[in-house]
């Protein structure tokens, strides 16, 4: 079995989901508010811009013509002779993530594998769209204004979404996504479930 199938599968067994309308994390906790911009219009469109430039990626990790699973498709990414513009729309994907130097051939690899699993749990129609719950679920993301930084909350997607957020960057006036997170949270909570990946995120691009 796949790796990233494993990783995820266990972090689902450890985190708990909140199913309340907050689509926060699992604490239940209010974000903080913040006032300040990013790109200058306002805080709360700077959030709902993330949250769209969110679902766009989502979406993008969802679309497939190969007729196969989500989880058939995540061990497709292993076979690098694999058409992967049939197992996801690629293109999108590369535009929407900001890998830096550090990401090597694996870690792009993950990345991709964890997006696809993820957005496949978020398409509760089926249809292939991911798109917020509601359009004023965009509160719910956490803006660090210093950083140029958006959490959006897996759960603005889907009631039933893994606790997870996806950390979107503010570059050349757009949003995109940072891997590291989201890549670190799976490792981490495969850890606590005694599931040992192979080393991702962070800690592994700086060796």
């Amino acid at each position: 079995m796949s790796l990233v199938i494993v990783c995820l599968a266990a972090a689902l067994a450890v985190v708990s989901i909140s199913k309340n309308e907050s689509g926060g994390s699992g604490s239940g906790q209010q974000v903080q508010k913040v006032s300040r911009s990013v790109s200058g219009a306002s805080s709360d469109k700077d959030k709902a811009s993330a949250m769209a430039a969110a679902a766009t990626l989502l979406t993008a990790a969802n679309k497939h013509s190969a007729n196969l699973s989500a989880d058939d498709r995540v061990k497709a990414f292993e076979d690098s002779s694999a058409d992967r513009s049939t197992l996801a729309d690629m293109s999108t994907i590369d535009s929407l993530t900001r890998f830096t130097n550090d990401f090597d051939n694996d870690l792009r690899k993950t990345t991709y594998q964890s997006l696809v699993k993820v957005s496949s749990l978020l398409d509760g129609n089926n249809d292939g769209k991911i798109e917020a719950r509601s359009s004023d679920l965009y509160k719910y993301v956490y803006l660090d204004s210093e950083t140029g930084t958006a959490y959006v909350p897996l759960q603005v997607f889907s009631n039933n979404a893994p606790a997870f957020s996806l950390e979107m960057v503010y570059v050349d006036g757009q949003w995109k996504f940072a891997p590291y997170t989201l890549l670190d949270a799976i490792r981490l909570s495969s850890s606590m479930s005694g599931v040992h990946p192979q080393q991702t995120g962070s800690d592994a691009s700086q060796k």
